[in-house]
């Protein structure tokens, strides 16, 4: 079980991700991490595939010398798979992928990334 507050790393994976610099759409490299805290708590027990799940940036995602992710951007995504600890599994996992970042200042910055616990 991750906590509410609880810092994890995400990863940006596609090619869809961006952000806004001078009115144009750049592109996050693929590799990029972005470290993010829960908003609330997420339980292998009690998650569902297709769960909203919502974690806010606690520190900028820099991109050639740019603030390209400010910290504080509110980043949503969805539960997409769920391992349960048995035999076969040491421990339990929740596979989140991430689609939609918020920015402070309200505009909506498209996003690839995932989490995925080790």
């Amino acid at each position: 079980m991750l906590a509410p507050g609880e810092t994890i790393e995400l990863s940006i994976v596609g090619r869809r991700s961006g952000y806004r610099l001078a009115n144009c759409l750049e592109r996050f490299p693929a590799g990029s991490l972005i470290i993010a805290e829960l908003r609330k708590s997420l339980d292998a027990k009690k998650s569902k595939i297709g769960d909203v799940v919502e974690v806010k940036s606690t520190a900028a995602l820099i991109v050639s010398g740019h603030i390209a992710l400010p910290a504080g951007t509110r980043i949503e995504g969805l539960v997409v798979n769920i391992r349960m600890k048995g035999k076969d599994s040491p421990g339990s996992m929740v596979e989140i992928t991430f689609d939609r970042a918020l920015a402070n200042d309200g505009h909506e910055l498209p996003l690839q990334a995932r989490y995925v616990p080790l």
